[in-house]
């Protein structure tokens, strides 16, 4: 598959080198966007757990962090799940799943910052065995505009998706949340598109509770949100970054195969002018 020159532009060599701490906030985005922080009353132990389709940036999960194992494919069959794919699972207990906790606490947003709080809060009261040793939580929020936008590309990872509708011919980038504060923060860093909102999903989908949309509309918008992540982004959404912006007005919306000189479909004008004719 060939890359769009549109991204070869996009993508320098010195944005291609990583550091540890860009990679927290990578693993930090990510965890927001699919992972849960709970507390076990009956076992009395604490855990992570991430769900996604694809295996890799489970696996990149758990070298950024250094804890945690993933297992899978596991079957997601149900009425009232969006998603039927099978799901690979990351997973950490007791003090890995609170050592995990801790390094994140700098990079995540306000709604897991307070899961990690209760989680902490129950390890304390209920088993203070697995507690022992914990460090203060200390500072919040980035540093540099690198990590920022690799919370954003570790955030679009979990819950985002690059896509073309035939009915606008036209492409879009688009999250689905439950929590809108972490859209607004999304949005924040990337600085294009907008957050729609909420609505209810009456078959049950994301719990049951209404959930709120980022969306960024257009090529130009889509292609620079592609450009900013692009360096922290897995495989699986570069290739479906690199398929939506290729189809870029190729088509007409009756399926006809567009020419590079006009914004009008030739073959449906000439079939109008046709019929017209033909009435006439």
């Amino acid at each position: 598959m060939s890359v769009p020159q549109a991204i070869i532009l996009v993508m320098p060599d010195a944005w291609e080198s990583s550091s540890d701490a860009e990679e927290i906030a990578w693993a930090a985005g990510f965890v927001d966007a699919e992972g849960c922080f709970s507390f076990t009353l009956p076992a009395s132990y604490a855990a992570v757990n991430v769900g996604q389709t694809h295996r890799e940036p489970l696996d990149r999960l758990v070298n950024a962090l250094g804890a945690g194992k993933v297992r899978g494919p596991f079957s997601m069959l149900s009425p009232n799940r969006p998603s039927k794919k099978d799901q690979f699972c990351f997973y950490a207990y007791g003090s890995r799943a609170l050592r995990i906790a801790e390094k994140l606490w700098r990079f995540l947003s306000g709604p897991k910052r307070q899961q990690v709080l209760h989680l902490r809060e129950c390890a304390f009261k209920f088993n203070p065995k697995v507690s022992r040793g914990l460090r203060p939580l200390g500072s919040q929020g980035f540093t540099t505009r690198r990590q920022e936008l690799a919370w954003a590309a570790g955030f679009f990872e979990g819950d985002g998706c690059f896509s073309y509708s035939t009915s606008i011919r036209g492409v879009c980038a688009a999250i689905l949340q439950r929590d809108r504060e972490v859209l607004d923060h999304f949005l924040a860093i990337v600085g294009v598109g907008k957050v729609y909102g909420p609505y209810e999903r009456p078959e049950g989908g994301l719990g049951g509770k209404p959930f709120f949309q980022y969306r960024a509309h257009g090529f130009e918008k889509t292609q620079a949100i592609v450009a900013m992540l692009w360096f922290k982004l897995g495989t699986a959404k570069r290739k479906q970054a690199i398929a939506v912006l290729a189809k870029r007005m190729r088509r007409c919306r009756r399926g006809h195969v567009l020419g590079t000189k006009h914004r009008g479909c030739p073959r449906c004008v000439a079939e109008a002018w046709a019929r017209k004719r033909q009435v006439s």
